[in-house]
């Protein structure tokens, strides 16, 4: 009876599209998660002490419902494609891994330039989150990391955010270029005045690809300039569907 239970529930996980996996504590998950392009499943930070206009806190990695992973390669520079192995697959490396068994928390003492790694996983009945600092996790942590990171994609192309978080000072930083913004200048006035502000569309979009253009030709600090004002320390935040 008790073998007959357990192949019924194991035909239920695969109807509804979940795996139950068991933990090293010997509670189950399921890995069950919406499939939505828009939902979140896995994401993967990477957060260092430099300075804002470098992204520091924009994902390394997001993988969502639909298998579409984004990926960041430079700080204005971002990729999409399907997951090959889909977000199932995903889900099965961590758990083999023993993700599921990990502590919330690894740290130590911090060393200097260190970084914090940051896994979120969000499932359809609950959020796992595990943090490990200066890279001082467990032995599985780097094949973990690696799962996600560089899991294979098919059809890499550029990611636009839709939505950004802008931010200026008004001002000109000396001995940098000065180049003209060819954006929304009010945005800029209105980073300036409320100490960022959020654009949606094609605002979002045109100040995204000036900044990036600008880092692109290796012009991280510049000046921009529109309607008769300069304004510096100008950045963007990326900001993604759904994440939280």
């Amino acid at each position: 009876m008790t073998e007959r239970k357990t192949l019924i529930a194991g035909l239920f996980a695969l109807l509804i599209g979940a795996s139950v996996i068991l933990t090293g504590c010997g509670k189950s998950v399921t890995l069950k998660y919406n499939r939505s392009s828009e939902i979140p499943v896995i994401a993967l930070f990477r957060v260092q002490a430099i300075a804002p206009v470098y992204n520091p806190d924009a994902p390394v990695c997001v993988l969502y419902g639909d298998g579409t992973l984004v990926k960041k390669k430079g700080p204005y520079d971002f990729r999409s494609g399907k997951c090959t192995v889909g977000v199932s697959g995903i889900l099965e490396k961590l758990s083999n891994y023993g993700f599921f068994d990990l502590k919330p928390v690894y740290e130590e003492e911090p060393l200097p330039g260190g970084s914090t790694e940051q896994i979120m996983v969000y499932l359809e009945n609950e959020t796992r989150k595990v943090s490990v600092q200066a890279g001082r996790g467990p032995k599985s942590w780097k094949n973990i990391i690696n799962c996600i990171e560089n899991a294979r994609v098919s059809d890499w192309k550029e990611w636009i955010p839709k939505k950004i978080r802008l931010f200026a000072r008004e001002g000109e930083a000396q001995g940098v270029p000065v180049l003209d913004w060819n954006g929304d200048a009010s945005a800029l006035q209105r980073a300036v005045a409320s100490r960022g502000v959020t654009l949606e569309g094609e605002n979002a979009e045109k100040a995204w690809r000036a900044i990036a253009d600008a880092f692109r030709k290796n012009e991280a600090s510049v000046t921009w300039k529109a309607n008769g004002k300069k304004y510096c320390y100008v950045y963007a935040n990326p900001v993604f569907p759904n994440l939280p």
